[in-house]
C-alpha cells in the first residue's frame, strides 16, 4: 500500500457510538478525496461485548482491512489488551486516563506512542454524557493525522445538523476539543493529507448499495424479517418508503416474507426479500413456487457461520452450496454473488431484469464482510441502465394471440413463455405449485411434465448464450499466481494483488460474479491464461473451487479455506499464493 496509506481503528463496548464513530471517521477522509474502507466487528450483543470499527484510509485504492493499525482509540482497557499486537511501527494509542485511575498502561510495542486524552473530563467540562467520549477521540484522531480541521468541521455539521442545529453545534465543540487536546503536541509520522480535485464521494455498504440498486431497478415491494447481516436491507428501505412510493413490511416471518414477494411479483410488482441462510431455510419451499409458477422474485441471501445460529454477527461463505441446490425437485434459478459495493448496486440491479425476463427466482449470494463494510465510492453510473421486462405482454398483444385460454407456459424454444399480470383481458390463467400444462392447468401427464421441465430448465442456456458474462481479471496479465474468489474475496484479493505488485510478486484475481449457472466456456478460457491458481473462499470444504471442477473438470493448484467467522487479510493470501512457487 502506498505510504500515506492509514489504518485507524476505534475499540470498545457495544453502546460506546463505536459504529457512528467509524462512519463518520470514514466520511471526513472520503470527502478529503481520499479512498475509505471500513469494516465493523461486533458480538451478537445489544450492550457489552467488545466491537471494533477498522478504516483503511489511502489516497489510490482502499478495499480491504490489514494486519497493521497505525492509530488505535481504546476507549476502554480491553481494546489495548486485545489489539496491541496489530500496532504497526510508530504507531500512536489514544486512550482515556479515566479508564485507568491512578494507572498508566503499558505498552510492549518498542515504537508505539501512549497518547492521554481526557476524554471524560472534556465531556463533562462541555455538559456532556460519558457515551460522547467518542466522538473527543474523532478529534484527537484527526489531530494526529494532521488533517485540515475544516473539512472535519464540513462533515460533523453534516452529520449532526440534518437532526438539530444544536446537536451539531454541541457534537462540533467536543470533536474540537479533543482536536485542540492534541494538535501539534505528538510526533506522530503517519500524517494523511485531503487529494486535490479528487470526484464527489459517498460512503455506503454493501446492504447500502443492494437496496439503492433495488429501487433504481424500479423494485416496489419488499418483505423481509429482520436476520444479520441482512437486516439493514429493511432498514434503509423502511427509510425511504414514503419518499421512494415503496411497500416495505416486517413480516412476521420469513416464510410469510418470501410468499409475500411471490405473490407481488405474481401480480405484476418488481420484489425481493432479504434473509440469511437460517430465515431461508424456512424460504425453500417458496422458492419451489416461484420456480414452478415461473413468477419472477429477487431474493438476497446475506451468508453467516453455520449450522443453526452459529455466528450471527461474523462472515461466512459456507451457504454456496445451499442456495445452489435448495428446491424440492429441478427447476432453474440464477445465483449472483457481487464482491463489493459497486457490484451490490449493478448486481442487484440487474438481478430484476434477469428475473423478469427468464421468470425465475434470482438469488443474490452475499455475506457479512460485503454487506456490513463501508467504501467509499463515485456515485453510481445509472446512464446506461435500462429496465427490461421480458416477455411481459400487454393487453393488446394478449388479444391479438386469440387464444381461448392464455398459454402462460408456453413451450418455446428460449423456455421463455409470454407472461401477463392480473386484470389484464384475455390473460386470465391459474398459477399455482401443481405441475401444469402450457394453459396452466393442473396435469399427472408424463410427457407434459417432461415437456415442462425441460422447457423451464430450456432457460439457463438462453441465460448462458444472451446474458452472462464469465469471470474477471483483475491485475496483470501472464501473472505466475492467479487468486480465484467469488464474491466478497475480491475485496481482500484486489488489496493483496496491488501489496504483491509493490513487492514484486507476480499475482493477479480471477473473480468471479455469476455462480448459477457458471458460464462453462468463458470460465475454461479464463483458466487456460492461468499458471499457478489458488482458490480463496471462506468455508471448510471448499465449495466453489469443487463446483468448477464439477462443471469444468479443472482442479486448482491449491486452495486457502478460513472459517472462523473472521474476513480474509491480504496478508495471509500473499503468504499462501507464496507457497505455490
Amino acid at each position: 500500500m502506498s505510504q500515506q496509506s492509514v489504518q485507524w481503528k476505534i475499540g470498545g463496548e457495544a453502546g460506546f457510538g463505536i459504529m457512528t464513530t467509524g462512519l463518520i471517521f470514514s466520511r471526513v477522509m472520503a470527502r478529503g478525496g481520499l479512498k475509505t474502507f471500513a469494516y465493523p466487528e461486533y458480538p451478537s450483543l445489544i450492550r457489552g461485548g467488545h466491537n471494533t470499527y477498522q478504516v483503511t484510509v489511502d489516497p489510490v485504492q482502499s478495499t480491504s482491512q490489514l494486519h497493521t493499525v497505525h492509530l488505535l482509540v481504546a476507549l476502554n482497557r480491553e481494546t489495548i489488551t486485545l489489539h496491541e499486537a496489530e500496532l504497526a511501527d510508530n504507531a500512536a494509542v489514544v486512550y482515556d486516563p479515566d479508564d485507568w485511575g491512578t494507572e498508566t498502561p503499558t505498552l510492549t510495542h518498542a515504537t508505539a506512542t501512549l497518547v492521554a486524552v481526557p476524554l471524560t473530563a472534556l465531556t463533562k467540562q462541555l455538559d456532556s454524557a460519558r457515551v460522547a467520549r467518542n466522538t473527543v477521540s474523532l478529534g484527537a484522531s484527526f489531530a494526529l493525522l494532521n488533517y485540515p480541521w475544516e473539512i472535519v468541521e464540513g462533515v460533523i455539521n453534516d452529520w449532526f445538523g440534518r437532526k438539530k442545529p444544536e446537536l451539531a453545534a454541541k457534537n462540533l465543540a467536543l470533536t474540537k476539543a479533543g482536536y485542540d487536546a492534541v494538535i501539534g503536541k505528538y510526533n506522530f509520522p503517519h500524517h494523511v493529507a485531503p487529494v486535490a480535485g479528487a470526484p464527489k464521494q459517498m460512503v455506503i455498504s454493501g446492504n447500502g448499495s443492494i437496496a439503492m440498486g433495488a429501487m433504481k431497478a424500479g423494485m416496489k415491494f419488499y418483505a423481509a424479517y429482520p436476520m444479520t447481516p441482512s437486516s439493514d436491507i429493511l432498514g434503509y428501505l423502511a427509510r425511504q418508503e414514503d419518499t421512494m412510493g415503496l411497500v416495505v413490511k416486517h413480516t412476521e416471518s420469513e416464510i410469510a416474507a418470501m410468499n409475500m414477494a411471490i405473490g407481488a411479483g405474481f401480480a405484476g410488482v418488481r420484489a425481493m426479500t432479504g434473509t440469511s441462510g437460517g430465515g431461508f431455510a424456512l424460504m425453500v419451499e417458496a422458492l419451489g413456487l416461484a420456480g414452478i409458477a415461473e413468477v419472477p422474485v429477487v431474493v438476497v441471501m446475506g451468508q453467516r457461520p453455520g449450522p443453526s445460529t452459529g455466528l450471527p454477527t461474523w462472515t461466512s461463505q459456507s451457504d454456496l452450496r445451499f442456495v445452489l441446490h435448495a428446491s424440492q425437485g429441478e427447476f432453474p434459478r440464477i445465483v449472483l454473488a457481487p464482491g463489493d459495493a459497486q457490484e451490490c448496486f449493478y448486481v442487484t440491479y440487474h438481478a430484476f431484469n434477469l428475473a423478469e425476463i427468464y421468470q425465475l427466482p434470482v438469488l443474490i449470494l452475499v455475506d457479512k464482510y460485503v454487506q456490513e463494510s463501508w467504501q467509499s465510492v463515485e456515485p453510481y453510473d445509472t446512464s446506461k441502465l435500462t429496465i427490461d421486462r421480458g416477455s411481459l405482454l400487454s393487453a393488446e398483444q394478449v388479444l391479438a394471440r386469440n387464444e381461448k385460454h392464455f398459454k402462460r407456459h408456453e413451450h418455446t424454444d428460449t423456455g421463455i413463455s409470454p407472461r401477463t399480470v392480473p386484470g389484464v383481458p384475455g390473460g386470465v390463467h391459474i398459477a399455482s405449485s401443481y405441475e401444469h400444462n402450457e394453459e396452466g392447468f393442473t396435469t399427472e401427464d408424463e410427457l407434459e411434465t417432461t415437456k415442462q421441465n425441460d422447457k423451464r430448465m430450456r432457460k439457463l442456456d438462453t441465460y448462458l448464450m444472451k446474458h452472462a458474462h464469465g469471470p474477471q481479471f483483475f491485475g496483470p496479465e501472464n501473472a505466475d499466481i492467479t487468486i480465484v474468489g467469488w464474491g466478497s474475496t475480491k475485496l481482500t484479493a484486489l488489496a493483496a494483488v496491488r501489496i504483491a505488485e509493490e513487492r514484486g510478486i507476480s499475482m493477479n484475481y480471477l473473480h468471479f460474479t455469476e455462480i448459477y449457472p457458471l458460464p462453462v466456456a468463458q470460465t475454461v478460457e479464463a483458466f487456460n491464461r492461468t499458471k499457478k491458481t489458488l482458490c480463496v473462499e471462506g468455508n471448510k470444504l471448499g465449495q466453489f473451487e469443487q463446483w468448477v471442477f464439477e462443471n469444468t473438470g479443472i482442479r486448482m493448484t491449491g486452495n486457502f479455506h478460513k472459517y472462523g467467522g473472521r474476513p480474509f487479510y491480504p496478508e495471509e493470501i500473499i503468504e499462501q499464493a507464496l507457497n505455490l512457487i
